[in-house]
C-alpha cells in the first residue's frame, strides 16, 4: 500500500466510523450496549475469519500478549463509550474520546524517547480539536461535568491510544489480518462473559428484522471487519501518530450522517468547526 493509499484507507475508516454512531444509536433501542457490541465483533470477527480462515502461526508468549490487546481495542474502549452515553452528555463523551490522538502522541513519546514530534504537529491537532468541540456543541454551548461518565470516555480514549502503541509492537512481526482476527476473536471472548452477566434480553430474533440485519452487517463486517484490517494496515505504513490524526474527523462524519438519516440541524458554529478540523489536520499531515 502507497503512502497515498494508506492516508485514504485511515480516512475511508473514520468515515466509516463516524458514520457508524448512528447506526449505534438505532439498534441500542433494541439491544444493550454489552450485547450490540457482542453481536457487532461477533459480526465481524465471522466475517474476517471468512476472508481468510487459513491456519496462521503465532509464538504462545505473543498469542497471550493478544489477549490485552483484545480487551483494550475492542472490549474496554467500546464498552466505556457505550455505557458513558449512559452517564453524561453525548458532547461530553465524544470530546473526551477525540483526546485519543493526542494521547497516543504522548504514550509514543514516553515509549519511544528517540522520537519527536513537531511543533506544527502539535499546533494543527489543537486547531482540530477545536473544530472538534465547536462541531459537538454544534450552537448549544452547554457543557455540564458528570464523573463517572466522563471518566469512562476518557478511559475509553486511553484505551484507543494503547491499542495504537500495542498495534506498532505486534505489526512489525505480523500481518495486520493475523492481527485483526486475532483482536476480534479475544474482545468477542472477553465481551461474552460481559454480555452474559448482563441482564437484559439476548433478543436474537430482532437481529434479522431487515434493519437490524443490515445495520449489523455495516457495524460487523464493515465497520468491525475491513476497517480494522484496513486501520491496522495504514498505521504501519504512515504511523500511529498520522493515522491517528484523522480520529479528528469523526465527529464531521456523524454530523452530516446525522443531519441525513437522523435530521438533526446544522449550525454556522459547527460549519466553522467543520472547517477548523480539516485545516487541523492539513497541518498535521503536511
Amino acid at each position: 500500500m502507497s503512502n497515498r493509499k494508506a492516508h485514504l484507507s485511515a480516512l475511508f475508516c473514520i468515515i466509516v466510523w463516524g458514520s457508524a454512531f448512528v447506526g449505534t444509536s438505532i439498534l441500542l433501542e433494541s439491544f444493550s450496549p454489552s450485547k450490540l457490541v457482542f453481536y457487532r465483533f461477533l459480526v465481524g470477527y465471522l466475517f474476517v475469519l471468512l476472508y481468510n480462515h487459513k491456519s496462521l502461526k503465532m509464538d504462545l508468549k505473543d498469542t497471550l500478549g493478544m489477549i490485552p490487546f483484545g480487551l483494550v481495542g475492542v472490549t474496554i474502549y467500546y464498552l466505556c463509550e457505550s455505557y458513558a452515553l449512559n452517564y453524561t452528555y453525548a458532547a461530553n463523551v465524544s470530546i473526551l474520546i477525540t483526546f485519543a490522538p493526542l494521547l497516543t502522541i504522548l504514550l509514543n513519546v514516553l515509549i519511544h524517547k528517540n522520537e519527536k514530534i513537531k511543533k506544527q504537529f502539535i499546533s494543527g491537532s489543537f486547531v482540530a480539536l477545536i473544530g472538534v468541540i465547536m462541531v459537538i456543541f454544534n450552537g448549544k454551548v452547554v457543557l455540564k461535568l458528570s464523573p463517572v461518565g466522563d471518566f469512562l470516555a476518557l478511559g475509553a480514549a486511553m484505551c484507543w491510544a494503547l491499542y495504537s502503541i500495542l498495534l506498532k509492537y505486534y505489526s512489525s512481526k505480523y500481518d495486520e489480518i493475523l492481527i485483526t482476527r486475532k483482536v476480534l476473536f479475544y474482545g468477542c471472548l472477553t465481551l461474552f462473559p460481559i454480555a452474559f452477566l448482563d441482564k437484559s434480553p439476548w433478543n436474537i430474533s430482532l437481529i434479522f428484522e431487515l434493519k437490524n440485519l443490515l445495520l449489523f452487517i455495516f457495524l460487523g463486517g464493515l465497520a468491525s471487519g475491513v476497517c480494522y484490517i484496513l486501520w491496522n494496515i495504514a498505521n504501519v505504513k504512515i504511523g500511529i501518530v498520522a493515522a491517528n490524526i484523522y480520529v479528528y474527523v469523526s465527529p464531521f462524519v456523524t454530523l452530516i450522517a446525522a443531519y441525513i438519516f437522523l435530521h438533526e440541524p446544522i449550525t454556522l458554529m459547527s460549519v466553522i468547526g467543520c472547517i477548523l478540523i480539516i485545516l487541523g489536520v492539513a497541518i498535521s499531515e503536511k
